[in-house]
């Protein structure tokens, strides 16, 4: 991905998405409804050089574990560092960040975060509920959940960060290796992901049916707001969306399709 050619300008990173594992000499910027406790888990492991499964051991009998910085000394934010010790480690560490397309990670958030729970079927009560959720966020109405669906760019500062991989969701089972690869972590293949808070499992197919249904019905002068609100997302990692049709010309299947996988692939979110 050619973000720093369409990067505007440039300045001091704010860090406060950074994590750090100084053993390995790693930096990830988290994002919410990005896989994100996937790879908190991953860099627990490496700068804690424990297994996978001895992780996943205490997510699973503590669900703030992977939150909770006390929890995790080994893994700290970079904004805990002076200002030169951030400089250093920008310089010289590994550096990665995890991208979805911003349409489908609001969506997600909604389900989520706003919902909360799984949808199967999608009703009309499903539809309205969202247009009104899709209305606030369009027009800036503060919510406490709204991390979850902030803009990536303004969370990861990428025209700050010279990030070494920028990996999108739509393509990790491909991208993975290069990760694990600069990660130490016992036991784990580098082909090999494991997978946490997964609420459905879908096909790329699947999935942009999901967007068409909640989308579509979205008032056109919604779509445009939310299209300028994400828009440094869409322009910086390669994704876009058709504002006319309203609908999904948003590229979704091709960032699978040019990923080297099929339609049919199964991918959960």
């Amino acid at each position: 991905m050619h973000v720093r050619s369409a990067c505007p300008g440039d300045g001091r990173p704010r860090g406060s998405n950074l994590l750090v594992d100084d053993t390995n000499k790693v930096l990830y910027c988290f994002l919410p409804k990005v896989a994100c406790s996937t790879f908190k888990a991953l860099m627990i492991s490496s700068a804690s050089n424990m297994t996978i499964d001895e992780v996943m051991s205490k997510v699973n009998s503590d669900r703030t574990y992977l939150h909770d910085a006390k929890k995790t000394p080994k893994l700290r934010r970079l904004s805990d560092y002076s200002t030169a010790e951030r400089i250093w480690r920008l310089g010289t560490y590994f550096k990665f960040m995890v991208v979805r397309h911003p349409f489908d990670r609001l969506l997600s958030a909604w389900r989520d975060k706003i919902e909360r729970r799984k949808i199967t079927t999608v009703t009309e009560d499903h539809v309205s509920r969202f247009r009104r959720f899709a209305e606030s966020v369009a027009v800036g109405r503060k919510h406490v959940m709204a991390d979850h669906w902030n803009p990536m760019t303004f969370r990861c500062d990428p025209c700050r960060v010279q990030y070494d991989v920028i990996v999108k969701l739509e393509s990790v089972d491909r991208d993975m290796p290069a990760i694990v690869s600069r990660l130490n972590i016992p036991g784990l293949h580098p082909d090999s992901l494991p997978v946490i808070n997964v609420k459905s499992c879908m096909t790329p197919m699947e999935k942009l049916s999901m967007l068409h249904k909640f989308y579509s019905r979205l008032d056109e002068p919604v779509i445009k707001r939310l299209v300028d609100i994400y828009r440094d997302d869409l322009r910086l990692f390669g994704y876009s969306w058709d504002v006319k049709s309203a609908t999904g010309k948003c590229e979704f299947l091709k960032s699978y399709s040019s990923n080297g996988t099929t339609a049919g692939t199964s991918s959960c979110c």
